[in-house]
């Protein structure tokens, strides 16, 4: 890729996945970032969550919010298992919502920006988010779950499929097993996260991430 872009592929670390007993699978899902010349893309099991930030000629990627660096900071798993635990389904805790969001690429002025706008648009976030998580563990969908899709908000289930399907903005998805995305605008900016279903519905039955000590 030419060196005038700028495009950072985030360390993947599944240990933050196996440690937990989190039951592993050998599939992968494909995730493409369109806006650098080249495309940017990232291959991951289909246990494993995706953070994505686009901006004009950038793209950064974070598996299972994962850095260089470094593991998944304590704040974006305890915001990863709220919503896993129903946390979300509710008007409260609308910021872990940005933290999942943000983590890691986000500034604090976008991370302040997202928030604003998931306040304002909790209602229907939180129906999304309720109602995917009840069809998270159901072989047939019919009726649900609910969705939505704006030019600056995204809540929805990207299904299992053979090829490539437009996601949010410059971003594009071949999913081997299905997938929540939420996604925001913030700025110049789109930040979204992929959640597996099936992590979902194992949280339904009490599936929770470890929380990573401090220090």
């Amino acid at each position: 890729m030419s060196g005038s872009f700028r495009v950072r592929l985030f360390s993947m670390l599944a240990t933050c996945l196996l440690a937990t007993g989190f039951p592993y699978s050998a599939r992968g899902s494909t995730y493409n970032c369109t806006a650098v010349d080249d495309k940017a893309s990232v291959g991951v099991k289909d246990s494993e969550t995706v953070s994505i930030k686009t901006g004009k000629k950038t793209c950064s990627f974070s598996v299972s919010g994962a850095t260089v660096d470094q593991r998944a900071p304590e704040e974006f798993i305890s915001a990863l298992n709220l919503l896993l635990a129903g946390g979300l389904d509710g008007p409260e805790n609308p910021g872990a919502i940005a933290t999942l969001l943000t983590w890691p690429a986000g500034s604090n002025s976008d991370k302040d920006r997202i928030d604003s706008v998931v306040r304002s648009n909790m209602n229907q976030l939180r129906n999304c988010i309720a109602s995917t998580r009840e069809y998270s563990d159901r072989a047939t969908w019919s009726g649900g779950p609910t969705a939505i899709e704006t030019s600056w908000l995204s809540c929805k289930v990207i299904p299992q499929a053979d090829r490539l399907v437009k996601s949010f903005g410059p971003v594009e998805v071949l999913a081997t097993a299905p997938v929540f995305q939420l996604g925001v605008e913030a700025g110049d900016h789109k930040y979204l996260i992929f959640i597996p279903l099936r992590v979902l519905a194992l949280g339904k039955g009490g599936f929770r991430f470890s929380v990573p000590r401090r220090g």
